[in-house]
């Protein structure tokens, strides 16, 4: 976009009697994780990424930017915690145990 390299998602869901399909919030923890994945196996620097959300049941989407400051604090603060709650739980799951 405008000459700058960026990471973007495309989701479909449906519009119901909205004008337009809804971006929930686990789409931009999503697709900020894709951000930092992105960036650190390729050893890029990208810093925006977007949402496309398509319409399945008529014809409208929805788009949005984020931006690096929102990337970074949605990645530490939100899918790196949720992460480590999945893995403890994964992982009591598999030993059978608890604490």
């Amino acid at each position: 976009m405008d000459g700058e390299l960026m990471v973007i998602d495309w989701k479909n869901s449906t519009a119901k009697k909205e004008a337009m399909p809804k971006i929930y919030p686990e789409y931009e923890y999503q697709v900020s994780a894709y951000v930092e994945a992105y960036n650190e196996q390729n050893k890029m620097d990208i810093k925006k990424a977007g949402i496309l959300v398509l319409a399945k049941d008529k014809i409208a989407y929805n788009y949005r930017t984020l931006h690096i400051n929102v990337i970074e604090a949605m990645f530490h603060e939100v899918f790196l915690p949720a992460l480590s709650i999945y893995n403890f739980q994964n992982k009591n799951k598999n030993t059978g145990g608890s604490f």
